[in-house]
């Protein structure tokens, strides 16, 4: 078990039978949440008991029985105390998703390594709800918003803007390198809201186009959230995204769930 890191994060309490995801998991929350760790079964509860967490994530590992007997320990002290539970697994099961959410979870989430930012906007969403605030619609969200995809591949710009929902006022601006979205951005610059900037493309990659944003003379040059949109889940080429100025990084194909997860983290503040 570990310390919350600050009062002043919402806390989250992690419950699973195996070391190594305890440890992985804390890690990639630790940054957003006051994490605390613990064990199936009665320590669980007593955790639960002491410390009180704004939200809970269950692993469902290989042992499943024991994930959701690790749920029925503490589903009444979460129902009394209003604390939302997510179910967390390591490959989607439709079987396990209904198990989870007929059981009273909030919600079922599927891990991918080393990319962590999903399953917190994921968290802040239910702590959101549980908390009486209305979450806002993705219509809310994205109404008037002007959003720019870069890809040297015509294909994926064309297969993106077919996720994106069908929104009053919502505008779609493409670049197909990173020289041509830096162009884009240093013309307008308080017009886009977001950047999708896919990562690997001729003339001008995406790392080096962030830069060039970040460093053109207007606010929001630095406000502006770029997602980079990636083929590698390797946690160091992550970080150097982050490290050029990036927000997140996203792996490639983007789902839907992923797609929706971005847009509430970053309109909904």
């Amino acid at each position: 078990m570990t310390e919350l890191n600050s009062k002043n994060k919402k806390s989250v309490l992690i419950i699973s039978g195996e070391p190594c995801v305890l440890a992985e998991l804390k890690m990639g929350l630790a940054g957003s949440f006051g994490v605390r760790i613990t064990n199936r079964g009665e320590a669980a509860l007593t955790e639960m008991q002491e410390y009180k967490p704004d939200a809970v994530i269950i692993w469902i590992g290989a042992d499943k029985s024991a994930s959701f007997q690790a749920h029925s320990a503490i589903s009444g002290f979460t129902r009394d105390n209003d604390i939302p539970v997510l179910f967390l697994a390591e490959h989607d099961d439709g079987d396990d998703e209904a198990a989870a959410l007929n059981a009273g979870a909030a919600d079922y989430a599927v891990r991918r390594k080393d990319s962590h930012e999903t399953l917190i906007s994921r968290i802040n969403l239910r702590i959101k709800k549980q908390d009486n605030e209305e979450p806002a619609t993705l219509n809310d969200l994205l109404k008037n918003k002007t959003i720019m995809v870069v890809d040297d591949v015509a294909l994926n710009r064309e297969l993106l803007m077919c996720m994106l929902p069908e929104v009053e006022g919502l505008s779609v601006e493409t670049a197909g390198d990173g020289s041509e979205a830096v162009e884009k951005f240093t013309e307008t610059p308080d017009k886009f809201s977001l950047i999708f900037m896919d990562v690997h493309m001729p003339n001008m990659d995406g790392v080096t186009a962030t830069k060039m944003i970040r460093r053109v003379e207007h606010k929001n040059a630095r406000a502006v959230p770029i997602v980079a949109l990636t083929a590698t889940s390797v946690e160091s080429d992550h970080k150097s995204f982050l490290e050029a100025g990036m927000n997140a990084a996203v792996l490639k194909p983007l789902s839907q769930d992923s797609l929706k997860a971005i847009f509430e983290e970053y309109y909904s503040k």
